[in-house]
């Protein structure tokens, strides 16, 4: 599908969104009050599926498919892609993951943590204390188990929620777009800063890939951060919910690419 013909049937939508809201005048008796919705008493953040974005590798099924191209963001539920994407950072969740060596996509991992401290699975141990989050400085070889960054974010064009989650190779740029944020800006929470999110082409001599690039490049005004601080508070749980929910899918698609991975990539900076 073509960036024309994607940006053509967005257009439609927000059209049609547009034209459903305007019949709804008058209708303010059957508006939800308190968060209560009738007939809908048994839905919870559980049942609410956060969109994802993925950054595209060379070798993602999506890249492949001429979905997208390696380098962009990729919802895969709109197949919609961006080569940047200006967001609002809410909050950030450490996940890690042990995938088994006949590692297939749809495949269950052997060990799972939701907070980038407990594993569940095998071996399910303290993950400070657990050798397989190291490299093997002899061999190079990578660890069996990998870190994740998993953010929660909004779009600042459209304020749609989405999450995006780095791993392997985009766990550095992701440690120093903290680092920046904790010398540089930390008076003030994240969410109060528009963050610009693009790709870096890097190569070694594992083949080609893209890493994710952070810029802060403008403040939100006071009404916009107290929006993003009301957003962060009704979907920061559901962040974690979803991570449950989405094991197999989120890391199916994040594990392409990662094959270049590379220890200088794990090291500190």
């Amino acid at each position: 599908m073509t960036t024309k013909k994607k940006e053509e049937e967005t257009k439609d939508l927000k059209t049609m969104d547009n034209d459903l809201l305007s019949k709804l005048e008058g209708m303010d008796d059957f508006a939800v009050t308190d968060g209560e919705r009738v007939g809908l008493e048994d839905m919870d953040r559980t049942d609410i599926k956060i969109p994802v974005l993925q950054l595209l590798q060379p070798t993602s099924e999506a890249t492949q498919e001429e979905k997208g191209k390696a380098g962009e963001f990729y919802n895969p539920t709109t197949e919609q892609s961006f080569p940047e994407v200006h967001a609002t950072l809410l909050s950030l969740t450490k996940t890690r993951v042990r995938w088994g060596d006949d590692y297939r996509k749809g495949a269950k991992p052997l060990c799972r943590s939701f907070d980038g401290k407990t594993g569940i699975g095998d071996p399910g141990v303290a993950c400070a204390n657990c050798p397989l989050k190291d490299w093997d400085n002899e061999t190079n070889t990578k660890p069996e188990c990998s870190q994740g960054y998993n953010w929660l974010a909004l779009k600042n064009d459209d304020g749609d929620v989405f999450r995006y989650t780095a791993i392997s190779s985009g766990v550095k740029p992701t440690k120093q777009f903290l680092t920046e944020y904790m010398k540089n800006y930390s008076k003030f929470q994240l969410f109060v800063y528009k963050v610009k999110l693009t790709s870096a082409k890097e190569k070694n001599d594992k083949g080609t890939f893209y890493i994710p690039k952070y810029e802060i490049y403008d403040v939100h005004d006071k009404r916009s951060a107290a929006k993003a601080k009301d957003v962060l508070e009704s979907y920061k749980d559901m962040l974690k919910e979803d991570l449950k929910k989405a094991v197999e899918y989120q890391d199916a698609e994040e594990v392409a690419g990662t094959e270049n991975y590379d220890k200088e990539e794990d090291d500190a900076f």
